[in-house]
């Protein structure tokens, strides 16, 4: 979930860990600065939860495992060589088959020199944790692209989308509904009042789940017992724009 500075969104977080219980949450645009002592707010927000975070005060992300998880795996950090402006944060999760290696993710917004350059930083920093981690990686957040043309209500496809689909082939990985004739919109957009158009938002999918194809395919899951939609005007959220997954 992008929260769009944690401590502005702390009740839309309470609200959406006490409706949904989580096991797993990855927080985006957190906004929280590097500190020697963690905020008691949250703490106490988190108090369920092992969570890591890399900070910066423009984005910042934070990775959170429920306890009862963390116990059972041995949750342990992994630093991620190249975390771009805290837009990275890796745990890895033993079980008693292949390790896992959960990675949330803030990809910048955008399709500015900067932004692009800092996208391509990001994926050979993912690379080289894919190649190299012997797990197997689930990677989820804010990935400010769209994996299809259908993902935005207007259908357009940005220079961040064609690097992000590229990506996603070079790497061979799959969002979690990709067998899905619709997928759900996470974003909403509101339309300046001047725009040529009747609608007042637009919608679009720019944040997923991703794991490897072969084992997505494989083993086919049940959207229907396991995925939650929350809808962000339904739930009541004040700050953030998107909706989690």
């Amino acid at each position: 979930m992008n929260v769009r500075g944690l401590f502005k969104s702390k009740e839309d977080l309470h609200d959406l860990i006490t409706h949904h219980d989580p096991d797993i949450l990855s927080l985006t645009e957190t906004k929280i600065t590097g500190g020697i002592k963690t905020p008691q707010w949250l703490d106490n927000l988190l108090r369920d939860y092992a969570w890591w975070h890399s900070s910066h005060h423009h984005s910042g992300t934070i990775l959170c495992v429920n306890k009862s998880i963390t116990i059972t795996t041995q949750a342990t950090q992994v630093q991620c060589q190249d975390n771009i402006d805290g837009r990275m944060v890796a745990a890895k999760l033993k079980t008693s088959s292949k390790p896992i290696l959960l990675i949330s993710t803030y990809w910048p917004s955008g399709d500015k020199h900067t932004a692009l350059e800092t996208r391509k930083r990001m994926e050979e920093t993912l690379k080289r944790l894919l190649y190299s981690s012997h797990c197997l990686l689930i990677l989820l957040g804010d990935m400010n692209a769209t994996l299809f043309p259908q993902d935005r209500t207007r259908g357009a496809s940005y220079e961040q989308d064609k690097l992000f689909r590229n990506f996603i082939s070079d790497t061979n990985f799959c969002p979690f509904d990709w067998h899905l004739p619709q997928r759900t919109w996470t974003f909403r957009s509101e339309i300046a009042p001047h725009s040529q158009t009747s609608r007042d938002h637009t919608h679009s999918r720019i944040d997923d789940i991703l794991l490897p194809s072969p084992i997505l395919k494989a083993n086919k899951i049940n959207l229907q017992h396991s995925q939650i939609f929350c809808n962000s005007a339904d739930q009541g959220y004040k700050h953030s724009d998107h909706i989690p997954l």
